[in-house]
């Protein structure tokens, strides 16, 4: 892995009782990058892991690497029959479902709003936000069904502070943000807790070829071209350098226990300080 710092995360977060021990959990587009990162805590933390992907020798070898009870279900979750199929055969499996992670997404093209395609926006929606909303509608008669349920929409820091560029990524994630407070709301009373994370940028397999385009295209190194990109693109991160996937997967893993039981509606910023604010 590309490093962009001088000291690196811990490649696991450390343990306390997370009250999730034989829970089941499903996460989407979990085959690589911070999916495959979050279905490996959660699985260390004792949950039955569902995972999918469009792509089963992925999915396949990301199941054999994850230490714990782990189920690869091949599934595209822009199909509404795949989406149903996926639920279906979590619950024949394990009974029931209890936490889900909606993480499927895609950028599309890194462009100004004048330039992105109008096919482009359409697909970034249906693969990011449409997903979102598809499998969440599924999985929510079994995520009510015991007066203990958790949602954790795997949103961006775009969502909270647009770039200039991708308007369609930032607009799908920010529609994942909102959505996060209106299920909060709306089923609250069912003991289901909906929360979503923004991720800064982070070290996945997709940034580590982003960071190889750009170091071939300046003839720099793979670890100059990270140092530039956050020089240029990202000089706001107070902790300069990129998350690793497990950084993130141990806040999911949080908000998807017991020992957040008193929060819902939230958006989580994982991002290095990226966007310094206070709420109010």
């Amino acid at each position: 892995m590309v490093a962009g710092t001088d000291t690196g995360p811990p490649t696991q977060c450390p343990g306390m009782d997370l009250g999730i021990d034989g829970t089941v959990a499903l996460v989407t587009g979990a085959s690589k990058g911070i999916g495959n990162a979050i279905a490996a805590q959660l699985a260390n933390e004792g949950a039955r892991v569902v995972i999918c992907s469009r792509d089963a020798d992925e999915l396949d070898a990301a199941a054999a690497d994850i230490d714990g009870e782990v189920l690869p279900v091949r599934a595209d979750v822009t199909d509404d029959d795949d989406v149903a199929r996926l639920v279906d055969e979590t619950v024949a499996e394990y009974g029931t479902l209890d936490i889900l992670v909606n993480n499927v997404g895609t950028t599309g093209p890194f462009e100004p709003l004048a330039d992105v395609p109008r096919d482009e926006w359409r697909a970034v929606m249906e693969t990011t936000l449409f997903s979102t909303m598809a499998v969440t509608q599924e999985a929510l008669p079994y995520l009510r069904e015991d007066d203990w349920g958790r949602i954790v929409n795997v949103a961006s820091d775009a969502a909270l502070m647009p770039h200039a560029k991708m308007p369609q990524y930032s607009a799908a994630k920010a529609g994942m943000v909102n959505l996060t407070t209106n299920l909060s709301r709306a089923y609250a009373d069912d003991g289901l807790l909906v929360n979503a994370i923004a991720p800064g940028t982070t070290m996945t397999p997709l940034v580590e070829e982003m960071m190889a385009d750009i170091a071939a295209e300046r003839g720099i190194t793979e670890e100059e071209a990270v140092r530039a990109f956050l020089e240029e693109e990202k000089p706001m991160i107070d902790v300069e350098r990129f998350a690793d996937p497990e950084e993130v997967a141990g806040v999911v893993a949080f908000l998807a226990s017991d020992v957040a039981s008193y929060v819902t509606g939230s958006t989580y910023r994982v991002d290095g300080g990226a966007i310094p604010s206070i709420d109010v």
